[in-house]
């Protein structure tokens, strides 16, 4: 669209394409963020479980 500002003519356009990438990269990192929080957590109870499965095995082959 083309529209005349004192006598000069002034193309506006709209900013759908840069806000829709602005909203992607957010997206995005937002997600990110998410998956590496519940990563993290899900590492430390694997780990926690593991350790506590050795501590059982340990214990039942010092019972045998």
């Amino acid at each position: 669209m083309n529209y005349l500002v004192k006598e000069r003519c002034v193309e506006i356009r709209g900013q759908s394409s840069i806000l829709a990438v602005v909203l992607l990269i957010g997206m995005v990192a937002t997600i990110s963020v998410g998956i590496f929080f519940v990563g993290a957590e899900m590492m430390t109870n694997t780990e926690y479980q593991s350790q506590q499965d050795r501590v059982e095995q340990s214990f039942v082959k010092l019972s045998q």
